[in-house]
């Protein structure tokens, strides 16, 4: 299963880094990697860059509540190849949370003349490296691509890169580039100047992001079970309010479990575990099947007795039609949500880990007893 962390402010996250990341090569350049990197030092001095904070948007440009906020700028350039020499490039960088949310992934755009996307092979991937000049310091990177004209990316082959590029410009340091792809060499300077200001309004986009999309209510918590949604949000919400549900007596409980159930585990995975229950009035329950991540599987061997005492429902150990042993079994708590819509609560099992579900009554035709309002 993929985890799923609760929405954070990604860039300030990494504002707690307190050093660089590995490079491959930290050294004192030899005077011809010097002079190629100080060339490219005073192509831009005159051009004018600022950061942004850009959120994610989809396909039709409408921003993607709860993606990645990325920090955006361009900057002027040269490069040179067999065909030419110190020629116009513009290149367009994008420093964005890694899909894991915990490091940063720098990616370069590099246009030749103005006009066409820099092209390159599979093989001179392999051998693709950007060089920085910070003060005296050189240090060299490898770097990852999509041929034939992809982003060249910082951050692939060694997660702590991307940081690294991220801490500098954060310290306030200008960074120096020469990236070498083949026969190419792109020189430019990326520039801090109100990097920090950028990184603000990214922590400001991802903060209001997180409160649309943060849940309030019971009912939006159950619509996004139902929805198969908001995983994050929907465990949070219930991990913050469960005490909120009051506990369904013995009475009770021996009243509303003879149902069709569905059966949902709460989980802080992008995962959906639903089991479907038939709790008869034998005092069997009937397992019908389970789905997982929509995959049906027939639960017609994996019928179980079952019984109500002391405010919890026992499950026993044994399948029918063997005889019941409740014996150290499973046992668990219920909690009203609302009318069909329970919170339960494993409190006794002979896994390592005790779980937590939604029970949702519904009827014969599939659907819920009683709708979400």
């Amino acid at each position: 299963m993929r985890k799923v962390v609760s929405l954070m402010l990604a860039l300030c996250i990494i504002l707690s880094l307190c050093a660089c990341g590995n490079s491959e090569n930290t050294s004192t350049a030899d005077k011809s990697d010097t002079n190629a990197v100080t060339q490219s030092e005073t192509l831009s001095s005159d051009v004018v860059q600022y950061w942004t904070a850009m959120p994610s948007v989809d396909e039709f440009g409408d921003v993607v509540m709860g993606g990645a906020v990325s920090l955006y700028t361009s900057v002027k350039g040269d490069f040179s190849n067999t065909a030419t020499t110190s020629s116009e490039l513009d290149v367009y960088i994008t420093i964005s949370p890694n899909p894991g949310g915990q490091h940063f992934v720098v990616t370069f755009g590099l246009m030749e003349y103005g006009n066409s996307w820099a092209t390159y092979t599979n093989s001179d991937i392999e051998k693709m490296t950007l060089k920085t000049k910070i003060g005296d310091t050189i240090q060299e990177f490898k770097l990852f691509g999509v041929a034939p004209n992809g982003g060249i990316s910082l951050g692939y082959n060694n997660v702590n890169d991307g940081d690294a590029f991220f801490f500098q410009l954060r310290e306030g340091n200008d960074i120096r580039c020469i990236i070498n792809i083949g026969s190419s060499q792109y020189n430019f300077t990326v520039k801090s100047a109100n990097f920090m200001e950028a990184c603000e309004e990214a922590d400001q986009l991802q903060a209001e992001q997180a409160e649309a999309l943060r849940i309030k209510t019971p009912q939006e918590a159950l619509l996004a079970f139902a929805g198969k949604e908001k995983h994050g949000e929907r465990f949070d919400y219930i991990e913050e309010h469960k005490e909120e549900f009051p506990i369904v007596t013995t009475e009770e409980l021996s009243q509303i479990i003879v149902s069709n159930w569905t059966c949902i585990k709460v989980e802080n995975t992008v995962f959906d575990e639903w089991w479907l229950y038939d709790y008869a009035d034998d005092g069997v329950r009937y397992t019908i099947g389970n789905y997982m991540n929509d995959e049906f599987h027939d639960g017609s061997s994996w019928h179980k007795a079952y019984k109500i005492e002391n405010g919890q429902l026992y499950i026993s150990n044994t399948f029918v039609p063997k005889e019941p042993d409740y014996t150290n079994c499973s046992t668990y708590q219920f909690r009203k949500i609302m009318d069909g819509h329970y919170l339960v609560e494993e409190t006794q099992s002979h896994a390592t880990e005790l779980y937590t579900y939604i029970f949702v009554q519904y009827d014969d035709s599939g659907n819920p007893v009683y709708p979400i309002q």
